[in-house]
C-alpha cells in the first residue's frame, strides 16, 4: 500500500537561504457555491527565504514583520523560486488570515437576482471580491452580505447594474401556487377522511351487552 502511495509523492528538500513560493487556500467569508472556482483556489506568494529546517517535512520561512501567519509550514506548500531573466513581481501575503488562509475582501455589488434555494426564493448579489490583484465574482446571499459587510450598500443605493432579475420570479410563483393548492387539496383530504370516519361510527352496529353468566342465578330487582 504505502509503494502505491509513494507513486504519486515526491521527495522534496530545500535548504537553508533558497527561495521558495508559499501555498495557500483563500478564504471566503461565505459562498454559495460549495466548491471553490479556479481562480479562487491556492495561490502561491512570495518568494521567501528559508531559515530553519524544521523536522523532515517542515520548515520555516522568513516572512514580513507585519504577517499575521505561523512561521512553519509543511513541504506540500512550498515551491522552489526559479529566478529567471525577467523578474517575476512577487506576491506580497494578505493583512488578514483565518487560520491560515488568506481573506477574500468583497469591492462592490453588480447586481441582483432571485434564485430558488431548498424551495425558497433566496435574494442574492453579485459580488466583486479583490484577490492580489485579480477581481473575482461570485453570487452570495443578499441578507449575509448585507449585514456582514455593510459599507457596501452606504451611500450608493444603484450601484447594482440591472437590479433585481425577475427572469426566475415566474417560476417561484408558478411553486408557490402550486404548494398553496396542494396545502388545499391535503385540507380537504383530511375533512372528508374524518367526515368518513364519522359516518363509520354512526353506521357501525352497537354491540349488545349481556350480563355475566356467573350472575345468572341472581334475580335483580
Amino acid at each position: 500500500m504505502r509503494a502505491i502511495a509513494n507513486r504519486h509523492r515526491r521527495d522534496v528538500n530545500f535548504e537553508v537561504g533558497d527561495k521558495v513560493l508559499l501555498k495557500l487556500q483563500q478564504y471566503r467569508q461565505h459562498s454559495v457555491a460549495k466548491p471553490l472556482s479556479a481562480k479562487l483556489g491556492r495561490r502561491y506568494y512570495g518568494p521567501f527565504v528559508i531559515v530553519e529546517r524544521i523536522g523532515p517535512v517542515a520548515y520555516r520561512l522568513q516572512l514580513p514583520s507585519a504577517a499575521r501567519i505561523h512561521d512553519v509550514f509543511h513541504v506540500s506548500l512550498l515551491k522552489k523560486f526559479v529566478e529567471g531573466v525577467v523578474a517575476v513581481p512577487g506576491v506580497a501575503l494578505p493583512q488578514e488570515f483565518v487560520g491560515s488562509k488568506p481573506v477574500l475582501k468583497p469591492m462592490e455589488l453588480l447586481d441582483r437576482r432571485m434564485a430558488l434555494q431548498g424551495g425558497k426564493a433566496i435574494e442574492q448579489v453579485l459580488v466583486s471580491w479583490s484577490t492580489d490583484g485579480t477581481v473575482v465574482s461570485t453570487w452570495e446571499p443578499y441578507d449575509y452580505i448585507t449585514r456582514r459587510f455593510p459599507h457596501l450598500l452606504e451611500d450608493k443605493e444603484c450601484p447594482i447594474r440591472g437590479g433585481i432579475d425577475t427572469g426566475i420570479q415566474p417560476a417561484i410563483d408558478e411553486v408557490t401556487a402550486n404548494n398553496e393548492e396542494l396545502l388545499e387539496v391535503e385540507e380537504l383530504v383530511e375533512e372528508s377522511e374524518e367526515e368518513e370516519e364519522e359516518r363509520d361510527k354512526k353506521d357501525r352496529p352497537k354491540r349488545r351487552t349481556r350480563p355475566p353468566v356467573k350472575y345468572g342465578d341472581y334475580t335483580s330487582y
